[in-house]
């Protein structure tokens, strides 16, 4: 992103007196993993009154000519606009109540993004001097309880069984839409694989990012036979490919959590998609 968008927002932030601190964090913040042309900024923007810029998005074409917009909440309540200036220019805000800084700086702690790096660019309270300081790594992973693991094995299962539905009657867009489900679960499971093999502060980022670098390169080769084409016998083939694949992993990591596999739950779903299979 260009250094003149980023000055529009520092220029529009300063006149605004709802905005009381902005920290970039996220890849311009981080020390490893170089930024390249098309870096975004994660802009956290701490306000007196959130709801004046979720209800009234207008401040945003103050700053830039807007070509697209994204607005998203997540459980906990906070709210970002993720937008695209002209220009392929984008910046992702995330608008969070200041008293939630004066928290951290209370309890002496940091949000888990801070822990990779953050920046201070703008302190009208003159509070961030007091955060902790980044660790430049990962937030410590929690290990998954036997529940926990047991239930992420048994929607797998679940979500395969019934792609391979969708895949008998040829319902291909429903297919790659159980997909999409089937792969967040495998990408949980590859996560909790890599740290239960290594420590549980072993780094695996976020939704597979720089995953070539963390994960076995017999595991990343094997990765390439789980992909589809928009085609029922492709899809076949992929899904004949994923099972020992998901096996595999979900096993090892049991075995090194003391945990139970649910030996009985895979063999029965595993012998009825292959009884099934075309292939």
């Amino acid at each position: 992103m260009s250094e003149q968008l980023f000055n529009k927002v520092m220029t529009w932030a300063k006149a605004e007196e709802a905005i009381r601190v902005i920290i970039v964090e996220g890849s311009r913040a981080r020390r490893d993993h170089a930024i390249d042309r098309f870096s975004d900024y994660d802009l956290n923007l701490y306000v007196t009154d959130v709801t004046r810029f979720t209800q009234d998005d207008t401040w945003i074409a103050q700053i830039g000519q807007i070509w697209a917009m994204e607005k998203e909440a997540d459980p906990d309540g906070v709210f970002s606009r993720l937008v695209l200036f002209e220009g392929g220019q984008d910046i992702d805000f995330k608008l969070l109540p200041i008293h939630m800084l004066h928290e951290f700086v209370r309890q002496q702690i940091l949000p888990d993004d801070y822990h990779r790096g953050y920046k201070v660019v703008l302190d009208k309270e003159g509070i961030t001097s007091q955060l902790p300081p980044p660790s430049y790594k990962a937030a410590p992973k929690r290990k998954p309880s036997e529940d926990e693991f047991l239930y992420a094995v048994n929607v797998f299962w679940f979500e395969l069984f019934h792609l391979v539905k969708y895949l008998h009657r040829g319902e291909l867009w429903c297919v790659k839409v159980r997909d999409s489900g089937i792969k967040r679960r495998l990408l949980q499971m590859i996560e909790w694989h890599a740290q239960a093999q290594h420590n549980w502060d072993y780094d695996t980022w976020i939704v597979g990012k720089y995953m070539q670098a963390w994960v076995e390169p017999e595991m990343w080769q094997a990765f390439g036979g789980i992909f589809a084409r928009f085609d029922k016998e492709d899809s076949w083939r992929a899904v004949r490919t994923l099972m020992p694949l998901y096996r595999r992993l979900a096993g090892e990591t049991a075995r090194q959590l003391n945990y139970s596999y649910p030996d009985e739950m895979d063999r029965a779903i595993s012998e009825f998609i292959l009884g099934n299979s075309p292939l």
